[in-house]
């Protein structure tokens, strides 16, 4: 392991977005974005989309520039917080998922080879410790030295030291070497009067899917590197350790052991004597618990199968929230709690009762990204209650305080809370008093204005209405004489059935047959009768929320989408997603085949309700590729004839966006169907009326006119 040069630098000016004013708040996603969005209305302010790959590191703003990481072929980002331009990135080879800690104007990262300490201002290299290892874990930046866990590769079998390194900030020189772990440590640490607290939390050799059974969080003298206890955790350690009032909480993975497959998990949260190392309570959550926690006002915030709230003296549940799985850490500002979701969301939620204020769900991938608040974008830096705590990173500004303005009829004064406490935890979270609130404003999210000469005149006329507002963009296009398209999509969605409940005689051109409620079996590319739950073999998870899942699995060697309600506790399922599930299930099993929608090949409900249907050859159609506007009508006529063959069983097909358009690299196109029936509603997509929830045929109609405008043009309006 030695000091050397690894990375390089380069910077780059964006395209100037609109600039953002008042408390903001910055999150990342798997789609490769970053999102700065108003923290008091959840309204888009930009999006930066220069980042190639998934965006799991969490953001940090220091005096108006925000720094945040890139897996893989990624890199390190620096971003105007108020206008989205990027300033410079800093490559490495591997790329960032560990989180950036700026301190003293110098920016710690790990990972692509090493750990890095970079020029805030100019992006330049000051220096590397080359570690060639593993390294998720985030620089702890404490008293002029660098903590940062190691996960070296096993050899034979045998895990690798160090498992965790003090470095000298300035130098980047070794200080001390913590080798007592029976694993590497890629959970990011956090200190406490001179002590480090890091759980191991990976697979260390053992047999089972969590490794070996040594599952410990380690308190460490942060001086001289010794271990001061070890704690055995109930599972193995997942998240940060926060530490507040002398105690460390920390999240753990366990397996159910009520299933006797071996393969459900549970969480467990732990709160630990910070001095001792004694248990004062846990917690068991029905999920693995994947964000760190925080804690504000004597209570301990986490996700599970839901964002909870416990309190943090007995460790029993105040609230539970309901708007999917968290997979960030939350943060905490004044009275409102943020945090990512595994269905594509941003949740802000009031801190005393978990009401929720707003969602913002403009976002195409999961949220592991941990969400961070600034008050005044131009200058400001991060005031959340993570960052204050030093979970997952942190920086050496003072922290300032800011009030987030609550949307009318939400926030302690529109609740009857329980627990209205003010006070505060004796902690490091000092950082959220009340001040007079800064006023907000809203913009919107840039997207590239280049335009392809090479396209007809049709994506010019579509250009030209880009700035209608507050009015459907069907009635824009309609009236122009060359392109009847989308009014035609609305004749053919009004035409001989008026959406109303198909007989059986009328049910399908090519064969009229009786509806049955029974488990429906379809022939066509993949003949499947009598197939079991037993044998559908499931792969990869490849979407999944807090009402579904959906696998690339296979039956009897063919490719098929495997679709069921997330189980929690072995074969338990909450009531809520059982209902929830079966409500969107049970019209589209009624529907016969059509060949622009996915089949449902089979289903049943036992052990648990689940769903097969058509996989095929079909990918997501390429929005951006050039297309003639003859290629897009016959793209967005087998949409219509979709939606319409749907509408005739009285089912509104919900959920229409680009997304939902699959290909078979020919002149075939098909409808995602049932499995878009589960997705969240991408306001960007979205007539005026359907933002306050009223989805109609008209608003169906709006996503076919909007869809259009982006297959011609390549992007929305």
């Amino acid at each position: 392991m030695t000091v050397g040069i690894l990375g390089s630098t380069t910077s780059v000016l964006t395209a100037k977005a609109d600039p953002a004013e008042g408390p903001t708040i910055y999150v990342g996603s798997n789609d490769e974005n970053l999102y700065a969005i108003d923290a008091e209305t959840g309204e888009p302010r930009w999006v930066f989309t220069e980042a190639s790959n998934w965006i799991r590191s969490s953001p940090i703003v220091v005096d108006g520039t925000l720094y945040v990481g890139s897996e893989n072929d990624g890199g390190l980002y620096a971003v105007d917080a108020e206008t989205g331009e990027m300033e410079w990135m800093f490559s490495a080879s591997v790329g960032f998922q560990a989180s950036p800690t700026v301190v003293q104007n110098t920016v710690y990262v790990a990972g692509g080879e090493g750990i890095y300490a970079i020029d805030a201002e100019t992006g330049s290299q000051i220096w590397v410790y080359d570690t060639d290892a593993i390294l998720q874990s985030s620089p702890l930046v404490s008293d002029g030295r660098i903590f940062v866990g190691i996960d070296n590769p096993s050899v034979d079998g045998e895990p690798q030291e160090p498992f965790l390194l003090a470095l000298d900030a300035e130098t980047g020189e070794l200080a001390w070497e913590f080798t007592d772990a029976t694993g590497g440590i890629r959970l990011s640490p956090t200190v406490s009067d001179g002590t480090i607290y890091v759980g191991q939390g990976v697979h260390n050799g053992g047999s089972g899917p969590f490794g070996g059974s040594d599952h410990v969080l380690y308190a460490i003298d942060a001086d001289s590197g010794n271990l001061e206890w070890e704690f055995e955790t109930d599972g193995r350690p997942s998240t940060a350790a926060p530490v507040v009032n002398e105690t460390v909480y920390i999240g753990t993975t366990k397996v159910d052991e009520e299933d006797e497959n071996g393969s459900s998990t549970i969480g467990i949260l732990h709160a630990i004597d910070a001095t001792t190392g004694t248990e004062e309570w846990k917690y068991e959550a029905p999920v693995n618990i994947k964000g760190s926690p925080t804690i504000r006002n004597n209570t301990v915030y986490f996700g599970g199968l839901n964002l909870t709230a416990l309190n943090t003296a007995t460790g029993e549940v105040k609230w539970e929230t309901f708007e999917g799985m968290p997979r960030s850490s939350p943060t905490i500002v004044d009275d409102t709690v943020f945090v990512g979701t595994d269905n594509e969301k941003l949740i802000a939620a009031n801190a005393q009762t978990g009401a929720v204020e707003w969602i913002f769900d403009d976002i195409s991938s999961y949220v592991v990204s941990s969400p961070t608040v600034v008050a005044n974008p131009s200058t400001g830096h991060s005031i959340d209650s993570r960052i204050a705590l030093s979970t997952l990173n942190h920086h050496d500004r003072e922290i300032q305080s800011v009030t987030i303005n609550h949307p009318e009829g939400t926030g302690p004064a529109a609740t009857d809370s329980g627990d209205s406490s003010s006070s505060g935890d004796g902690g490091s979270n000092s950082d959220v008093a009340s001040t007079e609130p800064t006023e907000g404003t809203s913009s919107t999210v840039s997207g590239s204005t280049e335009e392809n000469t090479d396209f007809t005149d049709l994506t010019t006329v579509f250009r030209r209405f880009s700035d209608v507002s507050d009015s459907s963009i069907i009635q824009a296009i309609a009236g122009v004489g060359s392109v009847g398209l989308v009014y035609g999509a609305y004749r053919t969605l009004n035409n001989d059935s008026g959406g109303s409940t198909p007989t059986a005689e009328s049910l399908n051109p090519r064969e009229s047959s009786p509806v049955s409620n029974a488990p429906k079996t379809k022939t066509g590319i993949v003949e499947m009768t009598e197939v079991a739950y037993s044998d559908v073999k499931e792969g990869e998870i490849i979407e999944s929320n807090g009402y579904a899942t959906i696998w690339d699995a296979t039956v009897e060697s063919h490719p098929v989408w495997f679709l069921m309600p997330p189980q929690q506790g072995g074969e338990t399922i909450p009531r809520p997603v059982y209902d929830h599930f079966m409500e969107r299930v049970e019209p589209w099993i009624e529907i016969e085949e059509h060949p622009n929608i996915l089949s449902i090949y089979q289903s049943g409900e036992q052990p648990v309700p689940w769903v097969i249907v058509e996989r095929g050859d079909y990918t997501p159609i390429a929005v951006r590729d050039e297309r003639t506007e003859q290629q897009v009508q016959k793209i967005i006529g087998g949409v219509c004839e979709a939606i319409h063959h749907v509408s005739r069983y009285g089912i509104l097909y919900n959920g229409l966006t680009t997304d939902s358009i699959l290909s078979d690299g020919g002149n075939s196109v098909a409808l995602r169907g049932l499995l878009d029936q589960f997705g969240d509603t991408n306001l960007w997509y979205a007539a005026p009326e359907e933002h306050d929830g009223d989805a109609t045929e008209r608003t169906l109609v709006y996503r076919i006119g909007l869809s259009t405008y982006e297959l011609l043009t390549g992007s929305l309006p």
